[in-house]
């Protein structure tokens, strides 16, 4: 292990061979630029590998090759690294020279300004919009275009479809997010319908170049289909039906599980979406003499929290990679009772923001 240069340091606790607390003497090394604003060797030493170089270089006298190895490095740029500074005393890479870019700040704003008002433009069409913007100039490419967009932040995603709202619906949720938006939900339970596919239709998976990017599934994959309901207190139930939910099956379903909805909450008020099943005649003359009944806006997912929990639940199912309905059906028990108490609250807790973002746009969805 080499000495360590006991004139410049006292003691330092990260560096092998050198004593503990290594600080500053009065050196003419310490008032280089890029160190004298540093009280100490330590916060060098975190900075990046280019000043460890430098630092046990002159500290520790250590050969290249030792050097290397310390940091991790190969001794080839132990050796660039310390010849840069000894003829630039920097580190810093020199400055780039060359034309202008043809994206000017005034291209950037009118590119901006175009994804917004279509997100589904391609570039070579982007390119002949902005082209007047050029001018007299060779207009670039459509790569330099699509490097461009990468560049301000915009990433192709696959957009969601949302439904256009006509006025009434847009004041009813703005209604109801006034006047939920403060509301404690502690008595209620979120109940919906969703369906777990074994083989769902769209799927990621690592293809090596050249080869075709398939998986192969039955025409109609097996899947289940389950109504649930959670609380801010956890999961409440989970019961598997088969063929299409009407107000009949729905009813019998709920009914069913009214001692476990009473053994987690009590006075509990089922809140629902507006699906046909569940705001018919039949449905609510029914449950009503069971359950206090409250229907969310229209057209407004995000103020049914358990739709996030669909989210994260499928997401798990799918991890533990089912490949029979019997192994999906396995599964699906096996996570829904591992979805903790906290997970259901922090997603019911959304519900404030919800509402509050639903105010700010006066009822739309275009937040969202």
């Amino acid at each position: 292990m080499p000495k360590c240069n006991s004139r410049l340091l006292k003691k330092h606790p990260t560096i092998k061979g050198c004593p503990k607390k290594t600080i500053f003497r009065n050196d003419p090394k310490a008032k280089i630029s890029g160190f004298k604003k540093l009280p100490n060797f330590g916060n060098i030493w975190r900075e990046d590998k280019r000043r460890q170089v430098l630092f046990l270089k002159w500290i520790t006298q250590m050969t290249h090759l030792e050097i290397a190895n310390k940091v991790d490095l190969d001794r080839s740029w132990v050796g660039k690294i310390l010849k840069r500074w000894d003829g630039k005393k920097s580190f810093s890479d020199t400055a780039r020279s060359g034309r202008p870019s043809l994206i000017t700040k005034t291209i950037e704003r009118r590119i901006k300004k175009e994804l917004k008002q279509n997100p589904k433009i391609s570039s070579p069409k982007l390119l002949k919009t902005i082209a007047p913007e050029f001018g007299d100039k060779d207009p670039p490419t459509s790569r330099t275009i699509l490097n461009c967009v990468k560049k301000l932040g915009f990433k192709k995603k696959s957009l969601k479809k949302k439904a256009i709202l006509r006025q009434e619906n847009k004041q009813k949720r703005f209604n109801y997010a006034l006047k939920y938006l403060n509301e404690s939900w502690r008595n209620s339970i979120f109940i919906d319908e969703t369906e777990i596919k074994l083989f769902d239709d769209k799927q990621k998976g690592w293809i090596k170049d050249g080869d075709p990017a398939v998986f192969h599934a039955p025409r109609k994959s097996p899947s289940i289909k389950l109504l649930c309901g959670i609380s801010e207190k956890g999961t409440v139930f989970i019961r598997s039906f088969d063929g299409a939910m009407n107000s009949k099956k729905f009813v019998r379903l709920l009914v069913g599980v009214k001692r476990e909805i009473f053994n987690k909450v009590r006075n509990p008020i089922i809140v629902l979406d507006n699906a046909s099943c569940h705001t018919s005649e039949y449905t609510r003359r029914l449950l009503k003499k069971h359950f206090k009944l409250l229907f969310i806006a229209p057209h407004s997912p995000e103020l049914n929290p358990i739709e996030n929990a669909f989210g994260f639940f499928k997401n798990r199912v799918a991890s533990e990679l089912p490949k029979t309905k019997e192994t999906l059906i396995l599964a699906t028990k096996k996570i829904w009772k591992k979805i903790s108490p906290l997970e259901c609250k922090q997603t019911i807790a959304k519900l404030k923001e919800n509402c509050q973002q639903i105010l700010d746009v006066g009822g739309s969805n275009h937040y969202v």
